[in-house]
């Protein structure tokens, strides 16, 4: 049994959940940004909102390990905002960026540079992490219902 809140944000209804396993018809609740109980819509919280989803699949965000958002240093060709809204729109919820930026993305100074940047110059959250001397810059979205 999955414990679910009293009341979630969410519940997508009706949709063809897919996982690794396998395609089931099934509801979602969701509380925060966390998926709370998946199963038959009679089993689901109350919610404060509702979304329809008969006839369409529901998978899994999908993560781009290559991305090329270029800013700082070439905002011409592409920048956070318009990279992760497209990402955003594409299903992809998590994104590793490229370092081939003006500085490159490859310091530690470098990331700080770009963390900096305004809020409003991408569509989702930022979050930077240093592994084995490499620095990974990563931009996590967390798609809201329309409406």
């Amino acid at each position: 049994m999955t414990y679910a809140p009293k009341e979630v944000d969410l519940i997508i209804r009706g949709a063809q959940v897919v996982s690794p396993e396998q395609i089931i018809p099934a509801s979602v609740a969701i509380a925060g940004e966390q998926i709370v109980a998946v199963g038959h819509d009679d089993c689901m919280p109350p919610a404060r909102q509702e979304m329809r989803a008969d006839g369409l699949f529901l998978l899994p965000g999908a993560i781009d390990s290559h991305v090329h958002f270029r800013d700082p240093g070439y905002p011409h060709k592409e920048t956070w905002k318009t990279g992760s809204a497209a990402a955003a729109c594409g299903g992809v919820t998590t994104v590793f960026e490229m370092p081939n930026t003006n500085p490159p993305t490859g310091t530690l100074e470098a990331l700080a540079l770009k963390l900096k940047e305004p809020a409003d110059r991408h569509a989702g959250g930022a979050g930077a992490q240093a592994q084995g001397g490499r620095v990974v810059l990563c931009g996590l979205w967390h798609p809201r219902p329309v409406g």
